[in-house]
C-alpha cells in the first residue's frame, strides 16, 4: 500500500473515530456521504477498523450502526475541542451527519482580485517589488507606494502582507483589502531576516484583571487555560497589537478588561529594542 492511500484510509479511520467520540456512533452513511466513496469501500473501513481496534466499538443490531465502547481510546483522531467546532463549521451542509447547529458570523472582508493576489504572491516567491495603490487609515489617500513583501499574516480576522516599504524605509503590515491595484515589478531585493518584529518571537504572559472579582478571576483563569493564574502566548512581535485587540485586552469606557499583560513593560522595552535594530539595519536599502 502507498503512503498516499494509508494516508487517505488513515484520514478515515480518523473520521470514526470523531464520530464515535463526539457522536457516540459511526455509520457506514457517514463514511460515504463525508468522503464520497463506494458502499464497498466504507463496509470495507468499518470491517478493518474494527478488526484493529475492536475494543473502541460495539455493533448495536437495532439501530444498524457502531455504538462507542466504554473502552474507547483513539489512535488516529486529534479529540481537540477546536478540531471539532472546524469540522462542523466546514460541514455545515451536511446535516444529516451532524446533528448540532452552528452558527458563523460573516466575513464581511471586500473580495482581493485574484490578480492583485497573484502578483503579491509572485513578490513573494522571487523576492522582488511591487508598486501598490494603497489606501492608509492614516492620511485615507490613496498613494502609491514601492514594497518588497515576505510574507502573509492573518489577524483572525483580516489578511495582510508583510512588506518593506521602500517610501517610509521600515516594514510593516498592509492590509490586502486596501491595495486598489498593483503596478510594475522590479528587482529591488530585500532581506526577510532584516524584519526582527517578524523573524523574533514574544512570551505574552496573560493574567485575569486584578479588578474583577475573585469569582470573575477565576472564571477567567478557567476559560483560558491559565496555570496559577497564567498563561503563556508565544507571537511575532509584529502580530501584537493584534493579539491585544482579539483578546480585547484595550481598557472601555464601559468595563474594565478582562485580561492584563503581566509582563507588559518587559514587552514594550523589547519592541522598542527590535524596532530600533531594524532601523539600523534597514537605514541603507534603496528607497527608490
Amino acid at each position: 500500500m502507498s503512503k498516499e492511500i494509508q494516508w487517505v484510509k488513515n484520514k478515515r479511520f480518523e473520521f470514526i473515530e470523531e464520530s464515535l467520540y463526539w457522536r457516540s456512533t459511526i455509520r457506514r452513511k457517514d463514511i460515504i456521504e463525508n468522503f464520497n466513496i463506494s458502499i464497498a469501500q466504507a463496509t470495507s473501513d468499518l470491517s478493518e477498523y474494527k478488526k484493529l481496534h475492536s475494543e473502541n466499538l460495539n455493533y448495536n443490531r437495532s439501530d444498524k450502526c457502531y455504538k462507542v465502547s466504554d473502552n474507547f481510546t483513539p489512535y488516529y483522531a486529534k479529540l481537540i475541542s477546536n478540531n471539532y467546532f472546524d469540522s462542523i463549521t466546514v460541514r455545515e451542509a451536511n446535516t444529516s451527519y451532524y446533528t448540532p447547529e452552528i452558527a458563523v458570523v460573516p466575513k464581511v472582508n471586500r473580495e482581493v482580485k485574484p490578480e492583485i493576489l497573484q502578483n503579491i504572491v509572485h513578490c513573494i516567491n522571487n523576492n522582488c517589488s511591487i508598486k501598490i495603490k494603497y489606501i492608509s487609515m492614516n492620511s485615507s489617500k490613496e498613494t502609491w507606494r514601492l514594497v518588497t513583501p515576505h510574507s502573509f499574516a492573518d489577524d483572525g480576522s483580516r489578511k495582510h502582507i508583510r512588506a518593506f516599504c521602500h517610501n517610509n524605509k521600515d516594514f510593516r503590515d498592509f492590509q490586502i483589502g486596501r491595495i486598489l491595484e498593483t503596478g510594475e515589478l522590479n528587482d529591488f531585493q530585500v532581506d526577510k531576516s532584516l524584519d526582527l518584529l517578524w523573524s523574533s518571537k514574544l512570551i505574552i504572559q496573560i493574567t485575569p484583571n486584578p479588578k474583577l472579582t475573585l469569582e470573575q478571576q477565576k472564571g477567567i483563569e478557567f476559560e483560558y487555560n491559565m496555570v496559577n493564574g497564567l498563561r503563556d502566548i508565544e507571537i511575532k512581535p509584529a502580530f501584537f497589537r493584534y493579539l491585544c485587540n482579539n483578546l480585547d485586552i484595550e481598557k472601555r469606557k464601559s468595563r474594565e478588561p478582562y485580561l492584563v499583560i503581566n509582563n507588559m513593560k518587559e514587552i514594550a522595552n523589547k519592541i522598542k529594542l527590535l524596532e530600533e535594530l531594524t532601523k539600523n539595519n534597514t537605514k541603507n536599502i534603496n528607497i527608490t
